[in-house]
């Protein structure tokens, strides 16, 4: 672990507490910046949550979570 790679999200896009939402705006802001620099595409990526937040994080990359 390399706590200098943390990243922590103010959540700007979603009012109220939506953690799917929240997921979604993290997910794309984050690789959104990454693409930007063209630091290449990272081999892994978890994600902290259950199914609602992988199906939102999904969304942001774009994949159709199921096909």
């Amino acid at each position: 672990m390399k706590k200098s790679d943390y990243r922590k999200f103010i959540i700007r896009t979603v009012n109220g507490v939506d953690d799917f939402a929240s997921m979604r705006e993290v997910v794309t802001r984050r690789y959104k910046a990454h693409s930007r620099r063209k630091e290449g595409n990272a081999s892994l990526i978890l994600i902290d949550g259950g199914l609602g937040q992988l199906h939102a994080a999904a969304e942001a990359f774009g994949i159709v979570a199921g096909h």
